[in-house]
């Protein structure tokens, strides 16, 4: 929940950084104008009530920022928090080597565990039996689930 708070936040920020900055090119563009303008003999009453026009514009649109947002609401029915332990398994005197990586990627439901040992994926039964090898060619893997709802890891 914080990580999706923080990500809103720094999308808002963007967005909002960027309308600023737009909105300054536009001033600058015009100060450009009018310093162009003043130069030239020639500048017209029309020209400067133009310009005065546009940087008016622009200013309103600079004082009018509001960013209106909807609280992000999130269906409790979709998530399922269970206590129970992460191996649904009863203790085993049975060890599986892993690698010499400083943890493991593992995830299990009531049948399986699916864990990564290097250059592999592993799917073990109840009894940490290797039931299928499935070779991982990518690089390490940061984190695996199972889905209750796609009924696959």
């Amino acid at each position: 929940r914080i990580e999706s708070q923080q990500t809103l936040d720094s999308f808002c920020n963007e967005q909002r950084q960027t309308f600023i900055n737009d909105r300054l090119e536009q001033l600058n563009r015009l100060r450009t104008n009018v310093e162009e303008l003043a130069c030239v003999q020639d500048a017209t009453q029309q020209n400067t009530n133009s310009i005065k026009t546009s940087i008016d514009w622009i200013e309103q649109d600079i004082n009018k920022i509001r960013f209106n947002f909807r609280p992000l609401l999130i269906d409790e029915h979709l998530i399922v928090r269970r206590s129970q332990d992460l191996l649904p398994f009863s203790p085993s005197n049975q060890a599986i080597e892993l690698t010499d990586s400083s943890y493991a990627v593992l995830a299990g439901n009531k049948q399986h565990v699916l864990v990564h040992r290097e250059p592999t994926l592993c799917l073990l039964d109840r009894q940490l039996t290797i039931i299928k090898e499935t070779p991982w060619p990518l690089d390490d893997i940061s984190d695996i689930c199972w889905s209750s709802v796609l009924n696959r890891f």
